[in-house]
């Protein structure tokens, strides 16, 4: 489960699953992006990590 609460140092492992629009051979990159941590209220606590990701 990628979903939850991360309260300090958390590392999780498992896997992700892409539901597909297109074929997957026509795929050459993606971007994935995790949201930076909010607090209680919802206010912005940290910037979000993108990463572009060639499939090349």
């Amino acid at each position: 489960m990628i979903g939850g609460k991360y309260i300090g140092e958390i590392i999780r492992e498992g896997y992700i699953y892409f539901v597909l629009d297109s074929e997957a051979e026509e795929i050459t990159s993606l971007k994935y992006v995790i949201s930076g941590p909010i607090d209680l209220d919802g206010n912005k606590l940290g910037e979000d990590l993108t990463f572009d990701l060639s499939l090349d």
